[in-house]
């Protein structure tokens, strides 16, 4: 009599933090309404050193991360063209307008879905000189599942943060600006000390251009 052999299931088993991907999500949702109260000009698409301003933190992440997550508002269809030519993942998140949480969650929720990453790298998109090495150094602090990397800057925190797979879950959960806030508050995040202004010169203004491009011939 012949017997068959019925071999249990193998269940794949979670690659070990090491091997798993570091993702970067640059947050590009923003309306700029402060830029443009007409609402005529995508801040995000104004020229900068030869680009668009979102793509230079779309590079910086990319010359860091496995994969790149840009999170963009819906119909914003010329910066999606512009993003998905850097390479990046672009996702729309239909409450972007609601506030940065919202965006910040749909980026995380895909990073997490496809990627399961070791860490994110979280930038916002009207950063453009943040400095490579900025980055560098970041990624090199030792991390566990529980770190949040900030750089610091003349004792201002700024950006990108570098978070462990601990704060995932309440990065998915947030919603308001106020909810981004909190979580920061409250997971109290390792300072890094680097000498890059770029940290903190967001782009609010179109003066905010002009004082970029004279510091970077200073």
């Amino acid at each position: 009599m012949s017997h068959r052999v019925v071999r249990a299931a193998r269940h794949a088993r979670p690659a070990p933090p090491e091997r798993r991907p570091i993702v970067g999500i640059l947050l590009a949702a923003g309306a700029g309404t402060r830029f443009d109260r007409s609402g005529k000009i995508n801040k995000l698409l104004t020229p900068f050193e030869g680009l668009p301003l979102a793509c230079h933190g779309a590079r910086l992440l990319g010359a860091h991360c496995a994969h790149v997550i840009a999170v963009t508002s819906p119909g914003d269809s010329e910066l999606h063209d512009w993003l998905r030519r850097e390479g990046c993942l672009v996702v729309s998140a239909s409450r972007s307008g609601e506030g940065l949480g919202y965006s910040l969650a749909a980026g995380v929720s895909e990073a997490r879905r496809r990627f399961d990453p070791q860490a994110l790298v979280l930038l916002l998109a009207d950063l453009p000189v943040v400095r490579a090495q900025t980055v560098t150094r970041l990624l090199a602090v030792p991390r566990t599942a529980d770190s949040m990397i900030a750089p610091c800057y003349d004792g201002q925190r700024g950006f990108p943060l570098v978070c462990g797979t601990g704060h995932f879950a309440r990065l998915a959960a947030c919603n308001d600006d106020r909810s981004v806030e909190q979580m920061l508050s409250r997971s109290r995040p390792t300072l890094i000390d680097v000498d890059d202004p770029g940290i903190v010169q967001d782009v609010d203004f179109p003066p905010d251009l002009v004082t970029l491009r004279f510091d970077a011939l200073g």
